[in-house]
């Protein structure tokens, strides 16, 4: 049994960008990750690590903070389905989704993946 989580803000990007591309099925199909930054550090103020296109349009972005990441989303809250598997709280330009382990990395692809099919 595994014991250890992921936590390393970095790694769990990776890990995000990993589903994001690999699953290229159904909406997620038309997902790329660009403007890919491998060596960023997390910082207080949260520093970018990638950004999220989809159909060649700007959809977010997802950024590192010391111990958490989040998946930042250019839609309104009205397009996130009434749950979603991990909480999505509204932003003045859209929503952010909190991913804080490895675990969790499955549940933010799942957000991203709801809006992407509304």
């Amino acid at each position: 049994m595994v014991e250890d989580r992921v936590t390393e803000p970095r790694r769990v990007a990776e890990l995000l960008a990993s589903e994001f591309t690999g699953l290229a099925t159904g909406p997620l199909a038309d997902l790329t990750v660009v403007e890919a930054r491998p060596d960023v550090s997390p910082t207080p103020e949260g520093s970018r690590a990638y950004a999220l296109e989809y159909r060649g349009r700007r959809l977010g972005a997802v950024s590192l903070y010391p111990e958490f990441v989040t998946v930042r989303l250019s839609v309104e809250a009205a397009a996130l389905p009434e749950t979603t598997p991990l909480p999505a709280e509204p932003t003045g330009d859209g929503v952010r989704v909190r991913v804080e382990d490895g675990v969790a990395v499955k549940r933010a692809v799942d957000v991203v993946r709801s809006v992407l099919a509304e």
